[in-house]
């Protein structure tokens, strides 16, 4: 919506189940509006559809943007995208360690790829506790939050100035695949824990989860150290089961929608993502010669999506 508010035509690949549901616009919930008009529907219009990846090579495009889970990546489609990109710049916002490789592998050239960290929550509204006369998206975005993009200053410049001028939030960032990486170590462990406490906030405050997901972090920090080379930033320290069980407390209160319920809706949607982040770090844990005790307890006891 907001590439569209700047004044850029946006088309989206789809798969062709979904295409009935989009031909006739999409409705959207833009949750940073004032309470009062949080959930008066928008109308999301004028913009095309495509079903097959090949379609991508038929049309010059300045912009594609990637926005399906890591696990999707895995999938024959992406050389077929790859192979019509032409000359345009390839968004990737993908947050796993091996993603950057997979899309390059595709045949993407390094000079095309933008790489970004979602920043927003969105989500098919009404969750379960919530109540809508027209079922849409919501999406909201962090007050203070911007979206780091990070590539070829060129290719980069025109991606945050396209958000820009739709009013999302971007900035230039140095290179968000560190930043992307050293931030999965944390979450990802955490929503693992969360969803062995069965997705409930009062569960993980309580027994050994807090720990275990702690213990499992720092595994996944010293793999993403050494994956690139960089110092574990200070404030991934700080990440303890007595901070996180006060976010957990204070959250709920700041977020326009119930966060608790998001999670357990959006985590499990996407529950193999999780799991094959976690396949992942203890792929590179052994290849490094770093033990992944706590990462190995949380994937144990996951089991498969």
């Amino acid at each position: 919506r907001h590439l569209q508010l700047g004044g850029a035509e946006i088309h989206f690949l789809v798969k062709p189940k979904h295409l009935p549901r989009l031909e006739g616009g999409a409705v959207l919930y833009p949750l940073n509006r004032r309470r009062a008009e949080r959930w008066r529907p928008v109308r999301l219009e004028g913009y095309g559809l495509l079903t097959d990846p090949a379609e991508v090579g038929r049309s010059r495009w300045d912009q594609v943007w990637l926005c399906v889970p890591s696990t999707a990546l895995r999938e024959p489609w992406l050389e077929t995208l790859a192979g019509g990109l032409g000359d345009a710049t390839l968004v990737m916002l993908q947050p796993g360690l091996d993603d950057r490789e997979r899309i390059l592998g595709a045949g993407v050239a390094a000079g095309q790829l933008v790489q970004g960290l979602i920043t927003l929550i969105a989500y098919f509204a009404p969750l379960p506790t919530e109540s809508l006369a027209t079922p849409g998206v919501a999406y909201w975005l962090p007050p203070g939050a911007k979206t780091p993009m990070s590539g070829e200053r060129t290719r980069v410049d025109a991606v945050v100035s396209a958000l820009r001028a739709g009013r999302c939030p971007a900035k230039v960032s140095e290179d968000v695949a560190v930043a992307t990486a050293f931030g999965s170590a944390i979450l990802m462990p955490h929503i693992a824990a969360l969803e062995l406490a069965g997705w409930r906030f009062a569960t993980l405050r309580r027994g050994p989860l807090l720990p275990l997901a702690r213990q499992a972090s720092l595994e996944a920090l010293a793999i993403a150290a050494r994956h690139h080379g960089r110092p574990v930033p200070w404030r991934a320290h700080l990440v303890r089961p007595l901070l996180v069980r006060l976010a957990t407390r204070l959250a709920p209160w700041f977020v326009p929608f119930d966060l608790e319920t998001y999670l357990r809706v959006h985590f499990t949607k996407v529950g193999a993502q999780t799991r094959q982040h976690l396949e992942t770090l203890h792929r590179h844990g052994e290849a490094l010669g770093i033990p992944t005790p706590a990462l190995d307890t949380l994937a144990a006891r996951l089991g498969p999506a």
